[in-house]
């Protein structure tokens, strides 16, 4: 059965020695019948949990209402409807995955959309369904290395190194703002490099013939820009004197930005 009732006395005030624990019964002393004062439930869920506290925020003040608490949780278990967070000391949940990683998200508004668009989207579908419960002051590289192979199978080795970086970000933001005391140690991801696939020289003459009417799309088959920075390019960019390009805005989604280095330059 899933949870167990625990003192943090572990010895009778009477100096009679250790209190008795009889599972699902009692703890107290065996000599003077001394029983403590406060209990609390040790749950394994998510990680270790004690619930000290029913969800009225009543202390756990005698084994017979801590017990009850206990048999409630167990039902709520077993039909599925359990939310530990019915159950948590509000102190605590304030370093919740859930309270931080919107915090974190925040925080990325200056980043590129299309890296925000990443970040939310491994939040939701990665990181809050696994981190949102767990105290994340106890986060371990074990911890890490557990929520990395629980990842879905059909993950490219790319992808799961990109959702790597990204927590080990919001895990330094953590860092940053002293939430926690250190950053768990994350495992080396090294995908394969992917090999590079063109379309031979005549098929892409004949894809160009299609597009003549968009000189932009000549401009790219014969120039190495990214295509953001193709869509950034104005006419005051261009010096037919000295045949040169100058690139030095990029667009990300719908937003005008400056290059991904930051850093402009002249292309012939």
């Amino acid at each position: 059965m899933a949870g167990k009732i625990r003192s943090r006395e572990k010895h009778c005030p009477n100096r009679h020695g250790k209190l008795t624990v009889i599972e699902e019964t009692d703890i107290k002393c065996e000599i003077c019948q001394y029983r403590p004062k406060t209990y609390y439930i040790d749950l394994y869920w998510q990680g270790q949990q004690k619930i000290s506290r029913d969800p009225d925020k009543q202390i756990l003040d005698s084994y017979r209402r801590a017990h009850r608490l206990l048999e409630s949780i167990r039902r709520e278990i077993d039909s599925g409807t359990f939310n530990l967070a019915n159950y948590l000391p509000r102190e605590i949940e304030q370093f919740r995955g859930r309270t931080l990683l919107p915090k974190w998200l925040q925080s990325k508004s200056d980043v590129a959309p299309t890296t925000y668009r990443e970040y939310a989207r491994y939040t939701e579908k990665y990181f809050t369904p696994y981190f949102g419960i767990l105290d994340l002051r106890k986060v371990t590289a074990g911890t890490v290395e557990d929520f990395l192979s629980a990842l879905p199978s059909h993950l490219s080795l790319k992808t799961k190194k990109n959702v790597s970086i990204a927590l080990h970000n919001f895990f330094s933001y953590l860092y940053r703002r002293e939430t926690i005391n250190r950053i768990p140690v994350f495992p080396q991801i090294t995908p394969p490099e992917a090999p590079i696939e063109c379309i031979s020289r005549a098929d892409q003459e004949k894809v160009l013939r299609q597009l003549r009417q968009h000189p932009i799309f000549s401009f790219m088959v014969y120039h190495p820009i990214r295509p953001g920075e193709a869509r950034a390019l104005k006419v005051r960019d261009f010096n037919l004197e000295d045949m040169t390009v100058h690139i030095e805005r990029a667009f990300s989604l719908k937003e005008l930005r400056p290059r991904k280095n930051k850093k402009d330059y002249y292309l012939p």
